[in-house]
């Protein structure tokens, strides 16, 4: 079978980021004195961008704006740590010399936001490995919208 491109989710496919995606929420929590959660409750939340996850780790029947708020709160923590325990997985920088080697075009598509996803990539990936490095951006479909 001859494959045309090759399109990787980031988060939990290319790169774990499990601990700086958890640590961060937890910060933000603390900072509303709101309970925290484990590394493995986490893995539960995450997935389907910041918003889902606010909604999952914050308290039930917090409003929207609250959870606008500590949404916010959560982006400026990550940001500012969003390297610190984030590594890609084992073996999957051998998957993507050999998709390269086979001159297999690569991307990314990711709910995390755009410059975010692009730094990581630059600092755990070789350059120019991937084609297209796509996050979350305003007017743009978020993944799994097929568009």
């Amino acid at each position: 079978m001859h494959y045309k491109a090759v399109i990787f989710d980031l988060d939990g496919t290319l790169i774990n980021s499990l601990e700086d995606l958890a640590e961060s929420a937890n910060k933000m929590l603390e900072s509303y004195g709101y309970p925290t959660h484990s590394l493995e409750a986490y893995k539960q939340m995450i997935g389907n961008g910041v918003q889902e996850l606010m909604k999952r780790c914050m308290p039930d029947n917090i409003g929207a704006d609250r959870i606008a708020e500590g949404a916010a709160r959560y982006k400026e923590i990550y940001k500012a740590r969003f390297l610190e325990k984030t590594r890609s997985y084992e073996g999957i920088l051998d998957v993507l010399k050999e998709l390269s080697i086979r001159e297999i075009p690569m991307a990314v598509c990711t709910n995390k936001p755009t410059e975010d996803a692009h730094t990581i990539v630059e600092v755990l990936f070789e350059k120019d490995t991937f084609r297209e490095v796509i996050g979350d951006e305003p007017g743009l479909p978020r993944k799994p919208d097929p568009a």
